[in-house]
């Protein structure tokens, strides 16, 4: 599979053993990806979650990692279907193809990084456009170790924009795992009923085989 002209790499990161493993689609089951400009921390976020570890020095995703995890909600196992995508540019034409399913969507940015910010607005229309489910999106500011010293985006823009649109909103560090278990709580809580259920509207084929 070639990501947006290149023959030679492949579209999903393939330095984790997650995301080579085939994966039965159960009845509680949610999709979540994971979008925003490369090096804002996508990655960090995720393995803080799933693994509880941080590296200093993770490689870029190409096309996208796919890892899951099991969480519980009132009573209920609900399985997540995590996507990591590439945010460098020349990835968005296959970033894309993972929306399809995604019942939700943590959009991040980094919260010393203005640009990273700005270009949020566009990430999440490319979302909404690829996507065939109605998403709920969390809008998440990272790198909050950093705010003392480098921060150029205020908590109060983020969560003003955020509530604007209707979207759930996070502050996180994916160095120091602050609000990383919130976010993800918080955002399945919002998809689910008051039964722990995973809505029947989602569709769970996402059309992507791993092998």
């Amino acid at each position: 599979m070639a990501c947006c002209g290149s023959s030679d790499k492949p579209c999903y990161n393939t330095t984790d053993s997650l995301t080579r493993s085939k994966h039965a689609v159960t009845s509680n089951q949610l999709k979540i990806v994971l979008v925003g400009q490369g090096g804002v921390g996508k990655s960090s976020i995720t393995l803080q979650y799933v693994k509880g570890q941080y590296n200093e020095y993770i490689d870029m995703t190409i096309g996208a990692a796919y890892f899951y995890k099991t969480l519980s909600v009132n009573g209920k196992d609900i399985k997540l279907d995590i996507w990591d995508t590439a945010g460098q540019d020349r990835f968005r034409c296959v970033a894309a193809m993972f929306y399809r399913g995604a019942a939700g969507a943590i959009v991040v940015y980094d919260i010393t990084d203005k640009e990273s910010f700005l270009g949020a607005q566009s990430w999440i229309k490319q979302l909404l456009q690829n996507s065939n489910n109605p998403v709920q999106i969390c809008l998440v500011g990272n790198k909050l170790d950093l705010a003392d010293s480098r921060r150029s985006v205020s908590k109060e823009e983020g969560k003003s924009f955020a509530e604007k649109n209707g979207y759930l909103f996070v502050e996180t560090s994916a160095k120091t795992a602050e609000n990383i278990d919130g976010l993800f709580n918080q955002l399945v809580r919002k998809i689910v009923n008051a039964d722990g259920e995973v809505p029947a509207s989602y569709d769970n084929d996402n059309n992507i085989t791993l092998t």
